[in-house]
């Protein structure tokens, strides 16, 4: 499992701590509701607003940096772009499996963040 840097979103922040921590606390407010989002949109062949969904989830794991989890994310927006139904059967499968993955890694960057 690689570790987040939390040089790459305290970067982004301009160093604040605070709000750094904030952004990885909404996160895991929305997190498993966004994937539930994923799922429906799926089952309902809504192919354009999984592709979007699938891009705000890529979009909001990139700001801690490079994860498995936000490669999963773009290649389901990739198949829902295409709208390719076993394609995101099997991506959306993948982001579902690396989530819980993605969240331990969020835990200990919050924990790094809350040190500085």
């Amino acid at each position: 499992m690689s570790k987040l840097d939390p040089k790459v979103v305290l970067g982004l922040v301009e160093n604040d701590c605070s709000f750094a921590e904030s952004l990885i606390d909404k996160v895991f407010e929305t997190l498993e509701s966004d994937i539930k989002d994923l799922q429906d949109l799926l089952a309902k062949g809504d192919f354009e607003n999984l592709e979007i969904n699938a891009h705000s989830i890529k979009g909001a794991s990139r700001i801690f940096g490079p994860s498995k989890f936000m490669d999963v994310s773009y290649l389901l927006e990739c198949a829902a772009s295409e709208k390719d139904s076993e394609a995101c059967k099997i991506h959306l499968k993948n982001v579902v499996e690396e989530k819980s993955q993605f969240c331990e890694l969020l835990n200990e960057l919050r924990k790094e963040i809350a040190k500085m």
